[in-house]
């Protein structure tokens, strides 16, 4: 909100010279002034005579502070408060700043196959600023300091009898070459050749997912999830998952609430 600006008129104008009156037979008469104020409010003053080289104040008033006033804001007409201008020094540090987050975004649900399969479908979305909109006086916004992670607990299992006795575990291993743990989140992704995890901008890609327009600065994520098992009669498995909004640059993190996909019984529908 802009302050009205006023300047108040000068209270004393300087006289011409004037000239010598004759001396009248009758006393004058003097009017008592029209106004209470005596002859000095801006109205008055307006109908006074000015002497040569003075001049009158012109009362600045208006919605907008003066070009040269110290009042006037420093970012230009239309430009959104608390951007900067192209140019301008960013303030402080990098920071990811979520503008959107879906975890998960979506879920197919149980899918069972005729070709020995059942799975769950699920889909995670992020979205980061990546302008120059200052978060606070001490960082900026930089897409590029996103990233998702994704932690996983749980055990899969199988069986080649339909009804589900001689379970064998088919849980496999995860990032770091150590086993699926029901009771602990650990990081998910593959622990072949190259190694891998979701949403690590520095390393190669390898899982269904992409940063748009690219993996250094992207601001857009999306990952994609298939848990479930491909092999045997019968089937059992339970993982619950959670995603983590990691901000690189500040080493800090937000992790999700947990989603479960489970089931238990025979693969082929």
């Amino acid at each position: 909100m802009f302050t009205l600006m006023h300047e108040k008129p000068t209270s004393r104008v300087r006289s011409a010279a004037q000239p010598t009156l004759a001396r009248s037979a009758s006393p004058l008469i003097q009017r008592a002034p029209s106004c209470a104020c005596g002859g000095t409010c801006p109205r008055c003053m307006a109908r006074q005579p000015l002497a040569m080289g003075s001049h009158a104040a012109t009362p600045a008033v208006t919605g907008e502070p003066l070009s040269d006033s110290p009042e006037a804001p420093s970012v230009m007409p239309g430009q959104p408060v608390g951007t900067t201008l192209p140019g301008d020094p960013l303030p402080g540090l990098p920071a990811a700043c979520v503008v959107k987050s879906a975890l998960p975004f979506s879920r197919s649900g149980i899918v069972r196959s005729s070709t020995g399969s059942v799975r769950e479908d699920f889909e995670v979305r992020v979205e980061w600023s990546n302008s120059t909109d200052r978060r606070e006086e001490t960082s900026y916004c930089a897409a590029e300091c996103g990233e998702y992670h994704q932690l996983v607990k749980g055990f899969m299992k199988f069986s080649s009898n339909k009804d589900g006795s001689n379970l064998q575990d088919v849980s496999g291993k995860v990032f770091g070459g150590k086993p699926l743990d029901q009771n602990t989140f650990q990081e998910d992704g593959l622990d072949s050749n190259p190694k891998a995890r979701y949403g690590h901008r520095n390393e190669k890609r390898t899982m269904d997912e992409s940063y748009s327009p690219n993996r250094a600065t992207g601001d857009k994520y999306v990952g994609r999830d298939s848990p479930g098992v491909l092999i045997g009669t019968f089937a059992d498995f339970d993982l619950t998952f959670v995603g983590v909004l990691a901000d690189t640059c500040n080493g800090t993190e937000k992790v999700s609430e947990p989603w479960r996909v489970s089931y238990r019984g025979v693969i082929r529908p």
